[in-house]
């Protein structure tokens, strides 16, 4: 098996990976290919019946736009019942207040009047009472109105949930449910990919480990436009070789503005090597 050598031009074949070493720095190419940045199945969060879908495979979607919509009316009736109680709920909170007051002005007077002897202690204790009394119905006619509203709140993130929106910015590969099909709770309706970035699979053999390092710049040749290297970021270096394989994973990042170059392409990447890499004999 060929190894390292100098670092002046020399060409060669190491474990069936083109390296060269040029200038004082030294280059790996080998085989890679491209993939989505991310894939994502698309869950509803409770289970329906699929009212529309709103997109089509190979579309591409905002973050935010509606996918699928299950059927709502038992959700949205519900809603509306809620609605309507949380409007009664604030009447009886106007009404309780109204009360209290009205009573509070009541033992205002009779609290003179007792001041003055008119009105005996008997009169003063009930309107005491009665204005007491008020103002703990009116904190009841309070607690409920919020309990009104909590449930409403409830109700419209159920009726939210029957409509299924992309979380991030992506292209549609899979329609999984269509219309009048079942949907259950947390099952996938919907693929979507990330397409800008592309990520970029390669593997090196093991005697380049410690050369390649996240943030290093590399280049992808592709098969269908060899003559256009494009540059890419290393993202992410294996800590482990494949077992039996001698080699380890590379992944790294290429931008793709509007989505122009497609996942799945071969090329080659090209990689230079940091000077710390020198594990190979140079016997």
């Amino acid at each position: 098996m060929a190894a390292w050598t100098g670092r002046a031009g020399v060409v060669l074949w190491v474990a069936g990976v083109l390296c060269a070493a040029v200038a004082g720095a030294e280059t790996v190419r080998v085989d890679g290919y491209t993939q989505p940045f991310r894939e994502l199945e698309i869950a509803s969060e409770i289970g329906g019946i699929v009212q529309s879908v709103a997109v089509e495979e190979g579309q591409r979607v905002a973050a935010g736009g509606l996918l699928v919509e299950l059927k709502a009316d038992v959700r949205a009736a519900q809603l509306a019942t809620s609605r309507a109680a949380v409007a009664a709920a604030e009447a009886q909170v106007a009404a309780a207040d109204a009360r209290r007051a009205s009573l509070a002005q009541i033992l205002e007077g009779v609290a003179d009047l007792h001041e003055k002897g008119i009105e005996s202690d008997e009169e003063y204790e009930k309107a005491r009472l009665d204005c007491e009394l008020a103002g703990l119905a009116a904190e009841q006619a309070r607690a409920q109105l919020q309990v009104s509203r909590l449930r409403a709140a409830q109700d419209q993130v159920l009726l939210d949930q029957t409509r299924i929106t992309a979380p991030i910015d992506g292209h549609v590969v899979r329609v999984l449910r269509r219309e009048g099909e079942s949907v259950a709770a947390l099952g996938p309706v919907v693929t979507l990919v990330v397409l800008d970035p592309l990520r970029v699979i390669a593997q090196l053999p093991v005697r380049t480990a410690g050369g390649i390092r996240p943030g290093a710049r590399g280049t992808l040749a592709l098969e269908t436009m060899p003559q256009q290297p494009l540059e890419c970021t290393v993202d992410v270096v294996d800590p482990l070789a494949g077992e039996g394989s001698g080699l380890y994973v590379v992944q790294l990042r290429l931008p793709n503005p509007g989505g122009r170059i497609m996942a799945g392409l071969n090329g080659k990447v090209a990689l230079e090597l940091s000077d710390t890499t020198h594990n190979a004999d140079t016997r």
